[in-house]
């Protein structure tokens, strides 16, 4: 045997596996590792293959604008007097929109109202419209209100809270004061006879019925019923209740009787938030319902004394030039326009204060 012969023969044998038990074992533990990787392996690409599936169509979606649909309950509002029997139009006028919740809840979507104000009566609350879009809901008592966009001013018993958009809030009605029970009175003696001659005396009237409480009356919106009870009491001289009568005054159709209540909130009462407010309803009521355009003007004026940066402030400058504009007194409505354009040039009664500027 050659030398290459041998070589090859002894590379041969160190080569050479025995294949008993143990080595069948761990050839078949080591297959079964083999396909349990390739069985991973094959789920993991499909795992990866539906998350790249549902990135793609996650991908179409998001760039697919979602038209929300309307609701049912929505109420829309322009510049025109609504009919709905889901409330009652309590005032409607070119500058102002008073409705009363008749259900128990609505969603309003409100459009741009070119300077005419839009309250709404839900329970003991009214909301008044800074912004678009709002949901108000009747639960007992209570007034829910949710702003989606925009503000609304939330008003009960005269007091006010402006809620913004994500902001939802309860109100209930102010507590009514309990009066307390009479002490308890010995019981009379059985009346004598008179003596013979002598006529009985007479019997002593009958107690007069309790009268109603216009301000339980005016909480439930109960205006025209309100108004003859505050007539005959009168509200007490504090503002909360002042700015309560000269609301039932207004929305009974009185409006001469709110002028003095809404005039001593904003005279005497200039360091409470809200007489900024009565000023500004002063001025509306003189110029809208009373023909008083030299006395709205100088209401309009007092707003911006009391708040020169407050959120009436612009519209208070604004109707104070027209007032003074149907005043005739152009020179002073020009000043006012002037001012306002250069204060606020975008603003939303811009257009009709340059008409009542003559600019």
């Amino acid at each position: 045997m050659s030398e290459l012969e041998r070589k090859f023969l002894a590379t041969a044998r160190n080569l050479e596996r025995v294949w008993d038990d143990e080595a069948l074992d761990q050839v078949a533990a080591g297959a079964r590792a083999r396909a349990k990787r390739r069985s991973r392996t094959r789920r993991l690409g499909l795992g990866a293959a539906a998350a790249v599936v549902v990135a793609v169509i996650a991908g179409v979606a998001l760039r697919t604008p979602v038209v929300p649909a309307a609701t049912e309950a929505s109420v829309y509002i322009d510049l025109g007097v609504p009919s709905d029997p889901r409330f009652n139009v309590l005032e409607a006028s070119p500058d102002a929109l008073v409705l009363e919740l008749v259900e128990p809840k609505a969603t309003f979507r409100v459009q741009r109202q070119e300077g005419r104000t839009v309250r709404v009566k839900a329970g003991p609350a009214i909301v008044e419209v800074i912004g678009t879009t709002f949901t108000v809901e009747l639960v007992g008592q209570d007034t829910v209100v949710a702003v989606d966009e925009g503000r609304v001013k939330v008003s009960v018993a005269g007091v006010s809270k402006v809620l913004t958009p994500g902001e939802r809030q309860r109100f209930s009605p102010p507590p009514v004061a309990t009066p307390e029970p009479p002490a308890s009175e010995p019981v009379p003696d059985e009346p004598q006879a008179p003596p013979v001659g002598v006529a009985a005396p007479a019997s002593p009237p009958a107690p007069a019925r309790p009268q109603e409480n216009w301000r339980a009356l005016a909480r439930r919106g109960e205006f025209a019923r309100a108004y003859p009870v505050l007539s005959a009491v009168g509200p007490s001289d504090e503002p909360t209740e002042l700015l309560l009568a000269a609301d039932v005054a207004r929305l009974s159709g009185h409006p001469r009787a709110a002028v003095p209540w809404l005039r001593r909130v904003a005279m005497h009462f200039t360091r409470d938030a809200r007489a900024a407010l009565a000023a500004f309803t002063l001025g509306r009521v003189l110029l809208d319902d009373l023909g008083d355009p030299r006395g709205a003007a100088r209401a309009f004026a007092q707003v911006r004394v009391l708040e020169p940066k407050g959120p009436l402030a612009a519209d208070a400058l604004a109707r104070e030039a027209e007032a003074l504009h149907r005043l005739g007194e152009t020179a002073a409505a020009r000043e006012r326009a002037l001012e306002y354009l250069e204060r606020y040039p975008d603003g939303r009664k811009a257009a009709a204060v340059r008409g009542w500027g003559g600019l």
